[in-house]
C-alpha cells in the first residue's frame, strides 16, 4: 500500500491481512498521521517513512503494530 500521495493523512487502519507486504507512508507530513493501526499483518515488517527516528522516538498518536514491525527511511 502506497499512501505517499496523501500529506493530510491523519489516520490508517489495515489490520490482520495476510496478504499486506509494504506500507509506504513517506509523505513528507508523517507528524500530521495522528492514529495508525496496522498489526495482525503477518507479512508486513519494514513501514517506509519520512524520518524513522524521529517518528519511532516522538510519536505523539495511537498506534497498534507488532513487535515485529518496525519504521525506516528505506525499506525494500
Amino acid at each position: 500500500m502506497d499512501v505517499s500521495n496523501c500529506p493530510n493523512l491523519q489516520s490508517l487502519e489495515v489490520n490482520n491481512n495476510n496478504y499486506f507486504e509494504c506500507l509506504n507512508l513517506k509523505n513528507g507530513n508523517n507528524a500530521y498521521l495522528q492514529e495508525l493501526g496496522i498489526n495482525n499483518n503477518l507479512r508486513l515488517s519494514c513501514i517506509k517513512v519520512d524520518d524513522s527516528t524521529f517518528l519511532t522516538n516522538n510519536w505523539i498518536g495511537n498506534i497498534l503494530m507488532d513487535a515485529s514491525q518496525y519504521f525506516s527511511n528505506n525499506c525494500s
